[in-house]
Order: C-alpha cells, then structure tokens, then sequence
C-alpha cells in the first residue's frame, strides 16, 4: 500500500466508515436544491433499510472495539439496524460524535429536531445510543446549542450574520414553534446559499476529519494496532469522500463541491477503511 493513501476499500484495517443507507434525498438526487421543510433530515426507504440489513453480514463477523455515529437521523437508523444482530451488541459502546455529521449542503442536512431524535435514540433504545460525548461537546466547545450545532461548520456565511440568525431561530425552537422554525431557516439558507446551495467549505470539512482522525488515535491508542479490533464509524458520503482526498483539501482554494480529482465515491450502506 502506498504510504499516501486514505483508504483501501474494504475492511482489512482497523478504522471502519460506514455511509448511511439510501434517503429520498439519494433516490431524488436531482431535487437536492428543495428548500421543503418537510423533506429535512431525511430517514432511510425501504431500499436504504434492506441495504444495511445486507451489510450486517460483514458487520457481524467483525469484533468492534466502538462505534461513532453522526448525529443525523439516517445515521442513527444506519446503526440500529446495522448492529440489531449483532453478537456482542449489550458490550458495545455507540457514541454519537458531532465532528462527522454530513458537510453542510443541503436543505437534508439542516433542520432537524434533536430533542425528538434523542427520544428515538437513546439509551433506553434496544440498540443502546450514547450521547453524552454530544452533550459535552456542545456544552463546553460549541457557542450553538444542540439543535444547531452544525451551525459552527457552516464557514461560507457571514459570522455575526449567522450568529444573529441563529438567535432569532433558537427562539422559535425553544417555543416549539416549529412551523415558523422552519419556514425561517429554510428562507434564510435559500438566501445565503452559494453556489449549488453549499455553506460549508469542503477545506472546512477536512479539517474537520482532520480533528477526528486526532480523536481516534488519541481515544484508540492502546489499540491502535491492532487491526483485529475494530472501530466503526457511520456517517455520510460528501464527509467520506472529502477525507478520502489525494491531497490535502485545507491547501486546496477550490472550495465547491466538486472538489479535487480521485475523491472516493462511496455507495450507501458501503463500508471502507480509512488511515488514520
């Protein structure tokens, strides 16, 4: 193996990524650019669900040290029904981790009720979620509150801008007013979105993997090689492919979302190996 590369796509080394099963957002690709509240965070279809049940296969040949989850709720379904079967699932930590939710791009990736999510993913849940490394994270690291925590990585608008929306949204959500909720924050990304509707770089996204590559290691050290015991983490396919660049991203001006050549694209539910 070439020591530059990112990935191998299979399963052979120890840190495993895991993209989400299928959404309507990935069967409707060509209407990525809605801006319809009632499409956000999108849960998995019937295909999505039977594409993780394939892949419990492999997941349950494999000993998992831990699993990483993004806290978007097709990711949470992802791991519920990917580890419903699992062998040693009541040892098995699933730590919801903030640094490897999807690169903010779409109307799918924003509106999202964490306060419900928690209530159908939590540890009371048969498939046990954890979410007090989240808790902690956007308690003492994070200026937004839960429910906006991916506030921080949108880089592409302005601060004091995004700040003073981010106020006037969180007093809507507190209220629970969620139609005008969501009404305003689909009205402001649609007005601040650039081009094909991004608002957070992908340089701001590797540096984001970046952070959490730092976090695995520093975590995983006593383990660190042992490629046996596994470590899983489910996330999202621009995340995943970002990370799998050829060359740094965060010395890359092409902030798109095409970004530079020979990205990995990951299909839904498919697994891979990433260097860490």
């Amino acid at each position: 193996m070439d020591n530059t590369a990112t990935y191998t796509p299979d399963l052979s080394g120890k840190f495993l990524f895991m993209r989400h099963g299928q959404t309507w957002f990935n069967k409707n690709c060509h209407l990525y650019t809605m801006y319809d509240p009632s499409l956000s965070d999108s849960h998995l279809t019937d295909e999505g669900k039977e594409q993780i049940k394939e892949s419990q296969k492999k997941i349950n040949e494999l000993d998992i040290e831990k699993v990483y989850v993004s806290p978007y709720y097709r990711a949470l379904e992802t791991v519920t029904i990917a580890l419903e079967n699992y062998p040693k699932i009541k040892d098995l930590e699933i730590i919801v981790h903030p640094k490897i939710a999807e690169v903010v791009c779409g109307v799918h990736d924003y509106i999202i009720d964490i306060k419900q999510t928690k209530k159908d993913f939590n540890m009371n849940s048969k498939i046990k979620i954890d979410w007090s490394y989240f808790d902690d994270y956007v308690k003492n690291h994070s200026k937004y509150s839960e429910n906006f925590f991916y506030f921080e990585n949108i880089d592409l608008v302005d601060e004091t801008e995004k700040y003073e929306e981010y106020l006037k949204l969180k007093e809507f959500y507190d209220k629970q007013d969620m139609n005008s909720y969501k009404e305003e924050l689909s009205q402001f990304l649609k007005d601040k979105s650039k081009k094909l509707k991004i608002h957070e770089s992908l340089k701001h996204a590797y540096e984001r993997f970046e952070e959490f590559k730092t976090f695995l290691r520093n975590e995983h050290k006593e383990t660190l090689n042992d490629k046996n015991k596994k470590v899983l983490s489910i996330c999202h396919s621009t995340f995943i492919n970002t990370a799998t660049s050829p060359v740094p991203i965060s010395t890359n001006k092409d902030c798109s979302s095409k970004g530079p050549k020979g990205l990995y694209r990951i299909q839904n539910g498919e697994i891979i190996t990433l260097f860490v």
